[in-house]
């Protein structure tokens, strides 16, 4: 190359980069920022309203008392419309379960970013963001909170509005408290959604549970109770619920075809993010991790439910069903034998139930003679394998037994029925083991037990 030409060459192609630097800062700033909010804002408002059937809002107030009802979820459905409108409906503890719906104004502003503000009064966030307004339902010292309120927000950062999204995720303006926005489908009736999201809760986490569920995230495990209230506690498993413990409010939505379980926030452990929520399988009967699949939320196991009722310190029955449809065709025939039995001998047949008599495993016989009530015990071994409990009748341990079975022929037929190998399943589901089913190995015996104190 001459070398003359090369200072030229070199000339122009330093022009023509300077060049296409100008031309691109051109691009990106020929708006001002004002500018660019709005169009972003403009970009928002098509989002939101491009939900036909509307959005279900995670709604959670701020509390600096995490022990009132006040710091659990509400289900606030909206939708929103191109003339600035939104209709919304809500229908929980702060109603006193009674319908509350509104429309009114609604807009993107831009403040330091877009932000959604409901900018006319709307009844439903102002249940939580009138300082005025005093919760009915607060105990105690806070039973009134006029001038304070529920300290909610009404005005929401929009942190993610993803297009065709299934959420938008918003931040309180004021509380810094993060809420969801997750899209429901065309032709969804908002009271129908929640008493849906509220009887689902009712089956799975059933108010006054006595068990606990499980959660196991990265290779740990945890207990979980007190859900149905909508603040359950979590604690390591093993270790104390008060020391070790915390709280995390929940709510359940659905998307996807699927229930979803979501917590508030999210919880560190040993430099891990816990799964923060879960979407049930029915199939599996319980709760996968929407992140990772191998963080799971599950009900107690049947057959260690079973046993460890009969065990505990304070033990428990567990009463077999009289209903024909709890029972198989073969369980029936036997127990309308029992009931036939005594019946001859001038009693009335009550019920059989397994529980802990004088230390040991035992089927009780309740029968009634005019208007007094007696009872047989019946021995039995009682062991765990796997997913069966195995009962073995131990003849001979009660003194009554050979008199009681010669005045009631029909019930050594179901003694010995019960002396075999058992599947124990939950009826419904595990996250609800109030009533629990044994199946034989053939699947002849089928008996519905339920638990008593």
């Amino acid at each position: 190359m001459n070398k003359k030409l090369y200072p030229v060459i070199l000339l122009f192609a330093s022009v023509f980069v300077l060049a296409s630097c100008v031309s691109e800062e051109d691009d990106i700033f020929d708006q001002s920022a004002a500018e660019r909010l709005n169009a972003v804002s403009k970009v928002y408002i098509d989002r939101l309203c491009d939900s036909p059937g509307g959005w279900v809002m995670e709604y959670y107030p701020y509390t600096d008392n995490e022990d009132m009802n006040t710091g659990v979820g509400y289900l606030i459905m909206n939708r929103f419309h191109k003339n600035q409108s939104v209709y919304t409906l809500m229908k929980n503890k702060a109603t006193r379960n009674t319908v509350m719906n509104d429309s009114s104004a609604w807009e993107v502003i831009t403040d330091m970013g877009p932000v959604l503000t409901y900018n006319s009064y709307n009844k439903c966030l102002g249940r939580f963001t009138d300082p005025y307004d005093d919760y009915i339902l607060t105990p105690g010292t806070y039973d009134d909170e006029s001038g304070k309120g529920l300290q909610g927000d009404y005005e929401f950062v929009m942190v993610d509005v993803p297009e065709g999204g299934n959420h938008i995720m918003l931040k309180g303006k004021k509380r810094g408290v993060y809420q969801r926005l997750t899209r429901v489908p065309v032709g969804t009736d908002f009271e129908q959604y929640i008493d849906d999201m509220n009887k689902f809760r009712n089956a799975y986490f059933q108010s006054g549970a006595r068990w606990e569920y499980t959660i196991k995230d990265h290779g740990n495990a945890y207990r979980m109770d007190r859900v149905n209230g909508g603040r359950p506690r979590v604690y390591p498993e093993g270790k104390d619920s008060t020391a070790y413990g915390w709280y995390n409010p929940y709510l359940i939505t659905y998307y996807n075809n699927q229930y979803h379980f979501r917590f508030k926030d999210t919880v560190m452990v040993d430099g891990n993010q816990m799964e923060q929520e879960y979407a049930y399988d029915a199939d599996a009967d319980k709760f996968i991790g929407v992140s990772n699949a191998e963080n799971t939320l599950e009900g107690p196991v049947p057959v260690t439910y079973f046993l460890e009722n009969l065990t505990a310190k304070i033990a428990r029955r567990w009463e077999m069903s009289k209903a024909e449809a709890d029972l198989s065709d073969e369980v029936k025939s036997l127990r309308e034998a029992v009931v036939s039995d005594f019946k001859a001998i001038g009693c009335t047949f009550n019920s059989f139930s397994f529980m802990i008599k004088g230390g040991k495993t035992v089927l009780r016989v309740q029968f009634r003679q005019k208007t007094s009530s007696y009872s047989w015990n019946y021995v039995f071994d009682m062991t765990q394998e796997g997913d069966n409990v195995v009962l073995k009748y131990v003849e001979g341990e009660d003194e009554t037994s050979s008199k009681n079975i010669e005045m009631v022929p029909s019930l050594k037929t179901f003694v010995d029925m019960l002396s075999q190998t058992f599947t124990v399943s939950a009826n419904t589901t595990r996250f609800n083991p109030s009533k629990l089913v044994l199946t034989s190995s053939d699947s002849k015996y089928r008996l519905l037990f339920t638990l008593y104190n």
